[in-house]
């Protein structure tokens, strides 16, 4: 499905969901046409049941996407925020994993989770500090 649609302005696919946006009802509207004539050509079914068409605001891979922009929703960050301390490198490792997910919405990041990386450095012990606590919240 991404090779089929990487070409088509207004076009976002993830395994098989689709997301069409435009500026205006306009571009959506031709973005929404070209999508549907290219799965057409290509032999593609939709259910119509599991579509929703002009829709002013989508959650969308844990983001909240409307006329401003996408910004993580609210339950992504609630479930980051309420995350215990972390206990060793694995939890370490996919938790930034997750925080750099979101990184461009978080002013600083590299600064504020500088010592929960440090933790990450060769030869360093998994120590829980209050500079990593800070940076955990």
């Amino acid at each position: 499905m991404d090779t089929l649609t990487q070409k088509l302005p207004g076009v976002a696919a993830y395994l098989d969901y689709l997301i069409i946006t435009g500026k205006t009802e306009e571009e959506h509207w031709t973005n929404l046409t070209n999508l549907l004539s290219t799965l057409q050509k290509h032999c593609f079914r939709i259910r119509l049941d599991k579509c929703e068409f002009f829709k002013h605001s989508v959650e969308y891979l844990g983001n909240t996407i409307d006329k401003d922009g996408k910004r993580p929703t609210a339950a992504s960050m609630a479930a980051l925020s309420q995350l215990p301390r972390l206990q060793d490198f694995h939890q370490l490792q996919a938790f930034l994993g997750k925080v750099n997910y979101y990184g461009r919405f978080i002013s600083n990041l590299t600064d504020k989770a500088a010592p929960l990386y440090n933790l990450l450095k060769n030869d360093t012990a998994f120590t829980w500090s209050n500079e990593c606590e800070q940076a955990f919240t």
